[in-house]
Formats: structure tokens, C-alpha cells, sequence
């Protein structure tokens, strides 16, 4: 064996250990349940996908514009949407997949879609989007090729495109820790359209996770601040109180 060889074994096998290493003082568990061994059980999968299905629909109005939602942000649901957008390691494909899917099937029951139409992301911070866990601009993508495979079922002709519109003045950070109003406020400052649209331009708005509704109000205002027109917005999962309140 060549040393280059013999350095290339010894790499692999100082990975192996560390691997154990790390498996056995930090054991993967699902996101779920806790079982250990896997990021998300298929009982889990299931009762995600479960809840998606029975729970997806209209939940009202944001400024008398339709909001769409795939699931409540509660139990498994919400520790699923939390690990997709946290973990680098969350196998978060196949759960995207159905959550887009039901968004799109629900869109177009319920929204007479034009034939050309913006998919727009709610923005999200430099941070998240290099390290891959954009999870609105993902669920958009998804929505879009979603819509794209209705529309060819039904012969429809559709030009769909997803655009990355929006942006934050500075930073957005989390509103986690805000009150409804502050959050509202805070939103309303720092995000932006990054350029006009003409009067025919229609827009779908996406966006991962609602509580007050201030971040989607935030994008409304701006987009159509710049001439463009939201029929329609979308969330991967809601809390259960704006459910009550929209």
C-alpha cells in the first residue's frame, strides 16, 4: 500500500471513531418521539403526514387576502418544522414534499390562479439561507413545481416563477421573543421589496411558520407598496391561537 494509501485508511478510520464517539455520547434521536437511531421515525412521518392532511385549509384573511396553511405549529408538527429549519442534518426532504404538496392542492381549490404568477419567500436572515435551511424559499420551490404538475393534470397552461422579492433592511433576528405588537413593528421597518412590479403582476406570498400574522402583513404592505398584488399566502404551519383568530 502506498502511503497515500495507508494516510487515506487511517483518515477513515479516525472518522469511524469519532463517529462512534459522537453516536454514543450524543445518540441521534427523532425529532418526535425520541427513539433513538433516527432524525424522524416513520410513525412520526406518518402522524406529520397525517396531521398535514386532516389539517390543511383555509384559516381566514391577512388583510382580506386567503392564508393557506399545511399544519398546526403543535407536536410533532411543530418539532419537525423546528428541526428543518435548525438541524444541518434533518432529513427534512420527504416532509417538505408532502407539506408542499398539500399547500399546492389547497391554493388551487381554493384560488382561481391567473395565468402567469410570482411565488414569493418571506425573506430570512444571511445566516440561514448560506447554511441551506431556508425553509420558506424551499417550501416555495416545492409549492411552484407542485402547481406546475396540477396544472398539467387539468391542461392548464401556467407560468409559474419563484423570485426571491423580499429582504431585510438590516438583519431581520428572530421574533420569537416580541409581543404581537412589538413584532408587528419591528417587521414593518425592516423589510423591503427589491423592486416595482407592474399592476399585472400577481403574487403568491410563502412563508415557513406564522404566529401574529406581523411578518406576512410586513411582506403584503411592501410588495404591493411596489405595484405587485397578493392573491394568496401560504405557511408551512400556524399556531394554534391565530388559527382561532383569523
Amino acid at each position: 500500500m502506498t502511503v497515500a494509501g495507508i494516510l487515506k485508511y487511517l483518515s477513515f478510520q479516525l472518522w469511524l471513531t469519532g463517529k462512534s464517539v459522537i453516536d454514543l455520547v450524543a445518540p441521534t434521536e427523532c425529532v418526535g418521539c425520541g427513539r433513538l437511531g433516527t432524525k424522524l421515525c416513520q410513525e412520526c412521518l406518518g402522524e406529520v403526514i397525517g396531521g398535514i392532511n386532516l389539517q390543511s385549509g383555509l384559516a381566514g384573511t391577512i388583510d382580506t387576502i386567503p392564508l393557506i396553511y399545511a399544519g398546526s405549529y403543535e407536536g410533532v408538527i411543530r418539532r419537525t418544522m423546528v428541526a428543518a429549519k435548525h438541524a444541518d442534518d434533518f432529513p427534512s426532504d420527504r416532509y417538505l414534499s408532502v407539506l408542499t404538496r398539500a399547500l399546492a392542492e389547497r391554493i388551487w381549490e381554493e384560488i382561481d390562479l391567473p395565468k402567469s404568477l410570482l411565488i414569493v419567500p418571506a425573506p430570512s436572515s444571511k445566516k440561514r439561507i448560506e447554511s441551506g435551511r431556508y425553509v420558506a424559499g424551499q417550501i416555495a420551490i416545492g409549492v411552484g413545481k407542485e402547481l406546475m404538475e396540477i396544472a398539467g393534470v387539468y391542461r392548464r397552461n401556467l407560468v409559474i416563477q419563484v423570485v426571491e422579492a423580499l429582504g431585510f433592511v438590516s438583519d431581520g433576528g428572530t421574533q420569537a421573543e416580541l409581543s404581537g405588537i412589538e413584532r408587528r413593528t419591528n417587521r414593518e421597518s425592516q423589510i423591503q421589496a427589491r423592486t416595482f412590479f407592474s399592476n399585472e403582476t400577481q403574487i403568491i406570498l410563502v412563508d415557513d411558520v406564522t404566529a401574529t400574522g406581523a411578518t406576512l402583513k410586513a411582506c403584503v404592505k411592501a410588495l404591493e407598496t411596489k405595484g405587485a398584488k397578493v392573491i394568496g399566502i401560504l405557511v408551512g404551519a400556524i399556531s394554534p391561537m391565530s388559527i382561532s383568530q383569523t
